[in-house]
């Protein structure tokens, strides 16, 4: 029993032991958190992914969002969280951000953004939802325009995300207890494992998450960062991970919001909407800086561009000032030379605010195999690491252990050495690892043994800082603990547990008698046990960075790409690397320090992409990169400039470290698409990216715009032309302008600018075109591309024929003077009337060197007379043209025409240039003959006598061509009197036609309308175009030519004929004048009296009118001029029937005579009428006695027979005394 008491004791010691543990453990199930991750929307433009961490009584909501516009567009966001009881959840406030009216949380207009949005509720809440809406703005013509909801499919909706569950979760017991058993240990690494699997699978998804909203734009610049990174270690096939992606510092995990350069575009250009210039400079504005946390820009309009000065214009980010987390700042100004720019783009860096120390162990492999030539590598490139180090002054935060390892239990071998962790700023301590390493590596390669050793170093290195395992080797592990037990990941054999004892294989891996471990797993060779061990020492938190130097097969065991691999798995997720040369040693240790370094620093590892803007070209490849931070830079990033892309890298700045980058740029004024005094970006969206570790993480410099001036040209076109003759001038002239000097290869050297009449002048010329004709779109500068003024020539580009062509001494006046030929001369004879053409003069030409009587122009019939075809007029010479004879009917031209030809080959015509024209070599002249004028007069005669009638009036109409429309009175009405020889009308050549329109008195009207023309050569034709050419009296209607003593007048004699007379009778009684019916009178000729020609018979009113006496007309019967008897043939009832007959004599010109029983008896009994209608008339009046009466006549003849009677008997009586008294005087 005594014997028992220390079990006792032990069993009590060890549940004391494992109380606080249960404690510990208790505690951590209390303060556990549990987290959800929910992917929420995810396409190119829009990327949502939420993360609920429940912690306590809360839960933290944290919404990650990437925002991508399309292409020339921005686009902002606006989310809305509302919890389970649909109540509003407030954002923390976040930069850039704003709450609108409707509780929506607002962004600005971004091309691109990314960050994190949070929100936090009780711990009650089992769910938000999230409502997200992007809204775009673009710019069309000048004016911003915004489009929300401009992602429907995605956006503008519902999304609930859920809260975590409360699970309650086992948690890593306390590693401060140095007492555990193996098995404890095993559960410790275990937790840990999956602690950190966790870690790793939420940093892999927020990657993957960022990485599938990149854009292709993105992508490339990303691809080139990691290009330009290759490149600097110049390591093949080096992972694009970090080395210290573990490491918890502020460089590794923040985002930063980019703070957006705002651009105007507008009719000038795009430039900086805040901007500042250069002082003198008024080609360039800068963008203004912004203070971190302001709400606008800085508002410094100007400064003197000093690239000393590290005040002005700087962006900050997460603090002011020294304490910034990094400021960035980009500007231009313009050198003396025009269109050249001095560029100049500023980083500043920090310390991060919450530096956490790391502990390292070097594991290196000192084989033999490592000489001669890897080993001296190795050498240097930790020395060069520890240096590094130092100089960027974080060598305190930096404690590292030193590990060699070849082959153990034999002389003269490396074995294991070791030199423990210490900071790197003690020197004695990094010069004892570099004495340890200065010897000759030799031995076989104990690779599990040196990682077992670093791991162990690190575990008794007693801190909470980060771990991490560099391990350098070059070939397979030749040594191994054998293994008990083991597990199979992915098909490979990673050992669990080993013993003491050792599988030495000799030069491979292959083990020479392969075995079965208790897992029931064969092992086959070393891997299986090294890759084991390395596992083991990642799961305990250890980060495993592996460089294989120069790996080549294993025999005939395994290949080259087989030993790549398997040495590949030692090493921690993303950190193996392979050393192609001994070179890439040295290169990869100092980037391990440069990682290490930037670590500690707010920028780590940053990059700058700078694409320089279409409209400038690099002056060059040089890029003078300085430290200008009051603490040097160790280590100067790397900067190329090609192909118009500034391209920086390893860019690593802590506290008081600033990089300043300077190149140039020229304006491209040659190509084809400069506008002067138009503002162009200097560069395209220039980027950096702070932390390497966070790739998708970029804000934007403010890019610089510029203009360079342009020039106005003009040109003139004057025409000289001897002839006045313009014809020949084209409608258009082009010129073209030629540039000297260009210095791009195919930038333009001619443009052309077209002059149109009847202007031929364009002045302020800025534009040109490409080909003759085109469209002027092409601008010109004022300076090339290197800055030297352009000289400008003008061209005219095709001559005119005929032409030919000077300027003056700038090309600006341009003269086309026409080249002088002999003339030749035609005149144009035309009529006064209507200017119509004349045939038939004679015109002749004296003078100059022409014959002495002269040349006689040629008849062209046309109306046009020309020189003979030899005939021509010269320079310098006078000459007079006469008209020999004038055209037909036209008056002589009296005027001598005197044609003068000058030295310029300036043609007057009687000294003036008025009416002389010049075409095809030839003076045109055109000389007016008066129309010789014809007389015209009407005459009227009776038909079929040469007795001329007065009263006629005539009117005369002239009519268009060919007597077209109703003519025109040529005077007025009525104005042509016949047999007037005042009365006439002067006629010009045309078309006529005469009228009687008035006839003399009982004469019977014509109204026909006689045509006849007067042609322009004076003769007069009929209207069947028959010359009249009478010149006597016609004997009917007609013209003829009467030739006076003064001039040939053209008569239209007129011949009428007396309208027919009608005779009535008026019968009444003698005494009473009672009208008297039933008088029934014939009417004959006098040379037929038997034969009745008509009737009468009078009426109640004693009214009668002759009518046809066979009764076959009911008109009234017309008479002609002739002689007739009247004789009564029936008297009234009770009246007496006179005894004779009347004869009735109608004259051809009117007159009547009325006789009875030889009396003459018309004054007393008839009255006449002639009319101008109808027919004339002639009334009778006779009085009837009544029986038992003195006979009458009746009417007024019985007054007459009265006094007759007492006449006669007067006369008797007369008679009877004379013969009685002869008959008494005789009786005597």
């Amino acid at each position: 029993m005594r014997r028992r008491w220390p079990v006792w004791l032990s069993v009590f010691l060890l549940m004391v032991g494992f109380f606080p543990n249960l404690i510990l453990a208790s505690k951590a199930f209390a303060d556990s958190t549990q987290e959800a991750k929910q992917q929420v929307i995810e396409s190119n433009q829009l990327n949502v992914r939420s993360v609920a961490i429940r912690s306590d009584e809360k839960i933290i909501w944290d919404i990650y969002y990437r925002s991508l516009a399309s292409t020339d567009q921005q686009q902002r966001l606006k989310v809305q969280v509302t919890d389970s009881a649909g109540q509003v959840v407030a954002p923390t406030q976040k930069e850039g951000w704003t709450t609108d009216e409707s509780s929506w949380f607002v962004s600005a207009f971004h091309d691109s953004d990314e960050g994190v949005l949070s929100f936090e509720t009780s711990g009650s809440v089992t769910s938000i939802q999230l409502a997200i809406q992007a809204d775009s703005q673009s710019n069309e013509s000048g004016e911003s325009v915004i489009t929300e909801n401009s992602l429907p499919d995605i956006s503008a909706k519902n999304y609930t995300i859920t809260a975590p569950e409360k699970v309650v979760e086992a948690t890593t017991v306390s590693s401060e207890a140095t007492s555990q058993s193996s098995s404890e240990q095993q559960v410790t690494q275990s937790m840990t494992e999956v602690s950190t699997e966790t870690a790793k699978s939420y940093v892999t998804q927020e990657k993957e998450f960022t990485n599938e909203s990149t854009t292709a734009s993105s992508k490339a610049k990303d691809k080139e960062s990691s290009k330009v990174q290759a490149d600097r270690a110049s390591v093949a096939n080096f992972s694009a991970k970090s080395v210290l992606d573990s490491i918890q510092s502020l460089s590794a995990t923040t985002s930063y919001s980019n703070v957006s350069p705002e651009y105007t575009t507008d009719a000038t250009g795009i430039y900086p909407k805040s901007y500042w210039s250069p002082t003198g400079n008024t080609t360039v504005r800068n963008h203004q800086g912004k203070l971190y946390g302001a709400t606008s820009w800085d508002g410094v309009t100007t400064w003197n561009g000093d690239a000393s000065n590290k005040t002005n214009s700087y962006i900050e980010y997460g603090g002011t000032g020294g304490n910034a987390n990094f400021a960035i700042r980009k500007y231009a100004k313009e050198t003396s030379t025009p269109g050249l720019y001095d560029v100049y783009l500023n980083v500043r860096g920090n310390e991060i605010k919450d530096i956490k120390p790391i502990d390292i162990v070097l594991v290196i492999d000192m084989s033999g195999s490592m000489e001669p030539s890897r080993a001296p590598a190795v050498r240097q490139g930790i020395k060069d690491f520890f240096k590094y180090i130092q100089d960027a002054g974080v060598s305190q935060y930096v404690n590292v252990g030193f590990v060699g390892y070849s082959s153990i239990n034999q002389s003269n071998y490396v074995g294991l050495i070791q030199e423990g962790i210490q900071p790197i700023s003690n020197t004695t301590h990094t010069n004892n690892i570099n004495t340890k390493l200065n010897r000759t590596f030799i031995g076989g390669t104990f690779t599990q043994l040196g990682i077992k050793t670093g791991a162990d170093m690190l575990t008794s290195y007693n801190s909470t800082n980060e771990k991490m395992m560099i391990l350098l080797t070059d070939g397979v592990p030749t040594y191994s603990y054998k293994v008990n037990e083991s597990t199979t990941i992915n098909g490979t054999l990673y050992g669990t547990k080993f013993n003491t004892s050792l599988d030495n294989p000799g030069d491979t891996s292959k083990l020479n008698y392969p075995y079965i471990d208790n897992s029931n797993h064969k092992i086959n060779d070393t891997f299986a046990a090294t890759l084991g061990q390395a596992k083991i020492t990642k799961d305990g938190g250890t980060q495993l960075h592996v460089l294989g130097i120069q790996l080549g097969p294993d025999k005939n065991y395994l290949t080259q790409n087989q030993v790549r691999a398997y040495t590949s798995l030692m090493a921690s997720d993303g950190h193996y690397l392979d050393a192609n040369t001994a070179d890439d040693i040295k290169t990869y240790l100092e980037n391990q320090a440069a990682n290490v370094v930037s670590a500690f620093n707010t920028v780590n590892q940053g990059s700058i992409s700078d694409p320089i803007g279409a409209q400038f070209n690099a002056n060059g490849s040089t890029v003078d990169v300085k430290s200008v931070g009051s603490t040097a830079i160790a280590t100067l990033p790397n900067a190329t400039l090609a192909n118009n892309q500034l391209s920086v890298s390893n860019i690593n700045l802590g506290k008081g470290q600033e990089v300043q980058l300077h190149y140039q740029v020229r304006m491209n004024t040659e190509s084809s698409t400069f506008v002067p005094e138009t503002w162009y970006p200097m560069n395209g969206k220039t980027t950096f990216k702070p932390n390497i570790n966070n790739p998708n993480n970029q804000v934007e410099f403010g890019v610089p715009s510029a203009k360079a001036a342009g020039v106005k040209l003009a040109i003139e076109k004057r025409w000289q032309e001897y002839d006045n003759d313009q014809s020949q001038r084209p409608a258009t002239l082009d010129f073209s302008i030629e540039r000297s000097t260009t210095t791009a290869s195919g930038a333009w050297t001619k443009g052309y600018v077209r002059l149109s009449a009847p202007d031929w002048s364009k002045q302020n010329i800025t534009r040109v075109a490409s080909n003759t004709g085109g469209s002027e779109t092409i601008w010109l500068p004022k300076f090339n591309n290197q800055g030297k003024d352009f000289t400008y020539k003008i061209t005219e580009v095709t001559v005119p024929e005929g032409y030919e062509a000077s300027s003056n001494a700038d090309g600006s006046i341009w003269t086309n003077s026409k080249i002088f030929n002999p003339l030749g001369l035609k005149i144009t004879k035309v009529s006064s009337v209507n200017q119509s053409p004349l045939k038939g003069a004679v015109f002749k030409l004296t003078g100059g060197s022409l014959p002495a009587d002269g040349v006689v122009l040629v008849d062209q019939q046309d109306g046009t007379y020309s020189l003979p075809t030899n005939t021509k007029l010269q320079l310098d010479s006078t000459y007079k043209l006469t008209e020999v004879s004038p055209p037909s009917g036209h008056e002589i031209s009296t005027t001598t025409w005197q044609v003068t030809v000058s030295k310029t080959g300036e043609v007057t015509i009687n000294d003036t240039k008025d009416g002389v024209q010049l075409k095809d070599h030839t003076i045109l002249y055109t000389i007016t003959n008066e129309f010789k004028k014809i007389t015209f007069r009407t005459e009227k005669y009776r038909t079929g006598t040469t007795e001329q009638l007065s009263g006629a009036k005539f009117t005369l109409k002239q009519y268009e061509e060919n007597w077209q429309g109703i003519g025109t009175i040529v005077g007025s009405q009525n104005d042509l009197l016949g047999n007037e020889v005042s009365s006439f009308k002067s006629l010009l050549s045309g078309y006529y036609s005469i009228q009687e329109t008035t006839v003399p008195q009982g004469y019977l009207a014509d109204d026909t309308s006689y045509k006849f023309r007067v042609t322009l050569d004076g003769n007069v034709l009929d209207e069947s175009g028959k010359t009249l050419s009478a010149t006597t009296l016609p004997t009917k209607n007609g013209w003829y030519t009467k030739q006076t003593s003064q001039e040939s007048v053209l008569v239209f004699a007129k011949y009428n004929q007396l309208r027919l007379f009608t005779v009535s009778i008026l019968k009444e009684d003698y005494q009473t004048k009672t009208k008297l019916a039933g008088a029934t009178f014939g009417l004959a000729a006098k040379d037929n009296p038997d034969a009745q020609l008509a009737t009468l018979e009078t009426d109640a009113n004693g009214q009668g009118v002759f009518k046809q006496a066979d009764g076959s007309s009911g008109e009234s019967f017309g008479l002609a001029a002739g002689e007739y008897v009247i004789k009564e043939l029936a008297a009234p009832e009770g009246y007496v029937l006179l005894p004779d007959s009347f004869d009735l004599t109608i004259k051809e010109d009117g007159t009547i005579t009325l006789s009875y029983q030889g009396g003459d008896v018309t004054d007393a009994l008839a009255e006449v009428a002639l009319t101008n209608d109808g027919t004339n008339t002639i009334q009778l009046t006779l009085a009837n006695t009544k029986k038992g009466e003195l006979p009458a006549t009746g009417g007024k003849g019985k007054a007459m027979f009265v006094l007759g009677s007492s006449g006669i008997f007067g006369l008797a009586s007369l008679l009877g005394v004379y013969y009685i008294y002869r008959n008494r005087k005789g009786e005597r």
